[in-house]
């Protein structure tokens, strides 16, 4: 394995699809849930979204720049500088397990898929992570819930190389974590919509099947769009 991002096989077929199958039932529990901003107005009770026995479903869509590795085999290590652009697409059911004027609790579980392409190289990345959150309620009153999270997983990068001419692909996988800060907003009561912006610092590490390690820092701007109820 030569460079950080030139790590994984490209993802297996039923994969990609139970991870569009679980963005197809976010945004379709998203549709179904959110009363619009109009009709949430003349809802009555207590806002749900943060307090305990509350699921939340989104859908998510992040951009990822630049890339700082460390890859080593025994005692050699050479660092990488940045990486390519890449996009991606991940899913999101939690539960809200704890919560009180001040703060909320919620349980996560996030799936995430990362596609690159550049002149020389293709690259795919598959994540399963459990995701704790924290929430502020201190803005309740306006639906907006700052939050704190450590994203702690599995991920597996697949990449396909152009060398002399040749095909060369390759596979890693390792520990994921990914903390970040961010902030939701909530429109509805019992039920109802949201909209989550966050950013991440993501950082992986990784072993390939001849024990090649790398480790990745990467910095990922998140939007996503879900459903409480």
């Amino acid at each position: 394995m030569q460079h950080t991002s030139r790590l994984t096989r490209p993802l297996a077929l039923p994969l990609a699809l139970a991870l569009a199958l679980a963005l197809a039932l976010a945004f379709t529990l998203t549709l179904a849930a959110a009363p619009g901003e109009a009709l949430a107005k003349k809802k009555k009770g207590a806002l749900r979204f943060g307090k305990q026995g509350t699921v939340t479903v989104a859908g998510t869509a992040h951009f990822l720049s630049g890339s700082n590795t460390d890859i080593k085999k025994g005692e050699a290590a050479d660092e990488s500088a940045d990486g390519p652009t890449t996009l991606g697409l991940g899913a999101r059911a939690g539960y809200f397990l704890w919560g009180n004027k001040a703060l909320s609790v919620e349980g996560a579980a996030e799936l995430s898929f990362e596609r690159s392409d550049s002149s020389d190289f293709k690259s795919s990345t598959f994540g399963v992570f459990a995701v704790p959150t924290l929430y502020l309620n201190a803005l309740r009153k306006k639906g907006l819930f700052p939050f704190a999270q450590l994203g702690v997983g599995y991920v597996n990068v697949g990449t396909e190389m152009e060398v002399l001419s040749k095909t060369v692909e390759s596979s890693a996988g390792g520990l994921g974590l990914k903390p970040g800060l961010g902030i939701a907003l909530a429109l509805g009561k019992a039920q109802g919509a949201f909209l989550r912006l966050q950013l991440n610092y993501e950082i992986q590490t990784l072993t390939d099947e001849d024990d090649n390690g790398a480790r990745t820092g990467t910095l990922a701007a998140r939007v996503g769009v879900g459903a409480f109820f």
